[in-house]
C-alpha cells in the first residue's frame, strides 16, 4: 500500500480531534497501537488499492477469501462508474486547509470519481460492528473540500457544482453496503464552515472519553479514560452494597459506558501481555502458549498427488460441503428465475435478541406484559408479583 503521511488533524483523525482536542498533544511522539482490526483494515485497503488503482490481484489475495469478497463490492461499484464516464483517482492526497482554516488537515481519499462538474468522494470501511454514516461525516466533508479545490482533479475548464459523499462498508449489518450523501457546493461549504468554527474553538487541553478513544494512541495511559472507569467501578460497588435494584436511569447510564469499560479492560490486557513479553513482571499473571493446530506443509496440488499415491479418494480427503443460502445467492451466473426459485428452498430462523443503543439500526421489539395478566384478578396478580424474586 502507498506510504501515507498523516497530518495531526487529517480527515481520518478529524472527528477524534473535535471530540477530544487534548488527544493531539497526548499522541505526539507515540507509536501506533497495533490491533487485529487495524491490521485487517490495512490489508483490505491494500487489496482495494491493488484491484482499483493498479488493476491487478496482489500475490496471496486468495489467502483472504472473505476480505476479497468484501473488497469486490467496492471494485464493482467503481467499475460501474468508470463505465458511466467517471474518471478515477485512487489514494489521492488532498489539502482542505483553505476551507478548514488549518494547515495540518491534509489526508488521503480512498476513491475519487469525477464526471463533468460532479465529484464522488468515497471511503472504504472494512469494519462490521460500527455502521459508519456518510451524513455529517467530518472525514468525507474534509476530503471533499480538498477535492473541489484541487486543480489537478478538475476537468479542464470546469468547476465542481455538486459532490456525493459515499461510505462503502460491505460487512456492515442490516444496512445497505453503499450509502451516499449528496450535497451542492453551497451545502458543502456550509458544512465545512461549521467544522472550521469548531476547529477554531478547540481547547487543546480538554480531553474526553468516548468512541474516539478506540483509535487514540494515548488511550493506554489517559487519565480521563482511567478516571471514567474508576467512577463506574465506584457506582457499581455502591449499587451492590445498597442491596437495591438499579433504576432504569442508572441502568442506562452504566450501559452507556459499558463499551468504553470493555475497551479499557481489553487495552490493559494487551498492555500487560506486551510488558510480560518484554520481560517485565505483572504480579499474579503470566503468558502461556496458546493451543496450536496442525497444517499441511504442501500446497493443494502436491497434497492431492500424495493422497492419490496413498490410494485415498477425493471425497475422503476433501469432502464437499453444501454452501449456505447466502453463498449460493452470490453465484454471479444465476438468472432472475433461478434466484426466485432459490428463495423457495430456504427458511429463516429467528435471531437472538440483542440489546443495542436506541440509535442503532433495527426495529425495536415491543413487549406488552398486560396480556400475561389478562386472566388474573387484581388480588391474584398482586400475589404473583409478591412471590417473584429479582436476582
Amino acid at each position: 500500500m502507498s506510504v501515507r503521511a498523516h497530518d495531526a488533524c487529517s480527515p481520518s483523525s478529524l472527528a477524534r480531534r473535535l471530540a477530544c482536542p487534548g488527544s493531539m498533544a497526548a499522541e505526539e511522539g507515540l507509536p501506533d497501537l497495533p490491533s487485529k482490526y487495524s491490521e485487517e483494515g490495512d490489508l483490505a485497503h491494500e487489496l482495494l488499492e491493488a484491484l482499483v488503482g493498479q488493476g491487478h490481484r496482489p500475490k496471496g489475495y486468495l489467502d483472504y477469501p472473505d476480505m476479497y469478497t468484501s473488497v469486490k463490492v467496492a471494485v464493482a461499484w467503481v467499475n460501474k462508474h468508470i463505465e458511466d464516464g467517471y474518471k478515477l483517482y485512487c489514494e489521492v492526497r488532498v489539502d482542505p486547509s483553505s476551507w478548514l482554516g488549518r494547515d495540518d488537515t491534509k489526508g488521503y481519499a480512498d476513491i475519487v470519481l469525477v464526471k463533468g462538474t460532479h465529484a464522488i468522494v468515497a471511503d472504504y470501511k472494512h469494519g462490521v460492528g460500527t455502521v459508519v454514516d456518510p451524513i455529517g461525516n467530518t472525514q468525507l466533508l474534509a476530503l471533499a473540500a480538498g477535492v473541489v479545490v484541487d486543480p489537478t482533479i478538475h476537468q479542464p475548464g470546469t468547476r465542481m457544482s455538486s459532490v456525493s459523499l459515499v461510505i462503502i462498508q460491505p460487512r456492515a449489518l442490516r444496512v445497505d453496503p453503499i450509502r451516499a450523501w449528496d450535497l451542492s457546493m453551497e451545502e458543502l461549504r456550509e458544512e465545512c464552515d461549521v467544522i472550521k468554527a469548531r476547529l477554531a474553538d478547540m481547547a487543546p487541553w480538554v480531553t474526553s472519553e468516548g468512541p474516539q478513544c478506540k483509535h487514540c494512541k494515548a488511550r493506554m495511559g489517559c487519565p480521563t479514560r482511567t478516571g471514567a472507569y474508576t467512577n463506574l467501578e465506584v457506582e457499581a460497588n455502591e449499587m451492590r452494597s445498597s442491596g437495591e435494584e438499579p433504576t432504569a436511569e442508572q441502568l442506562a447510564g452504566i450501559l452507556d459506558r459499558a463499551p468504553f469499560a470493555r475497551a479499557f479492560l481489553d487495552d490493559m490486557t494487551q498492555l500487560a501481555s506486551a510488558r510480560i513479553a518484554q520481560g517485565v513482571a505483572v504480579p499474579g499473571y503470566k503468558l502461556v502458549q496458546g493451543a496450536g493446530r496442525r497444517a499441511w506443509a504442501l500446497d493443494d496440488e502436491d497434497l492431492m498427488k500424495k493422497f492419490k499415491s496413498m490410494k485415498l479418494t477425493l471425497d475422503e480427503c476433501a469432502p464437499r460441503r453444501l454452501g449456505s443460502p447466502a453463498q449460493i445467492e452470490k453465484i454471479e451466473k444465476l438468472t432472475t428465475k433461478q434466484r426466485a426459485n432459490l428463495t423457495k428452498l430456504w427458511g429463516s430462523t429467528t435471531g437472538k435478541d440483542n440489546l443495542v443503543v436506541e440509535s442503532a439500526a433495527g426495529e425495536a421489539l415491543v413487549f406488552d406484559s398486560s396480556e400475561a395478566f389478562a386472566d388474573f384478578t387484581e388480588a391474584e396478580e398482586a400475589e404473583i408479583i409478591e412471590t417473584v424474586t429479582f436476582i
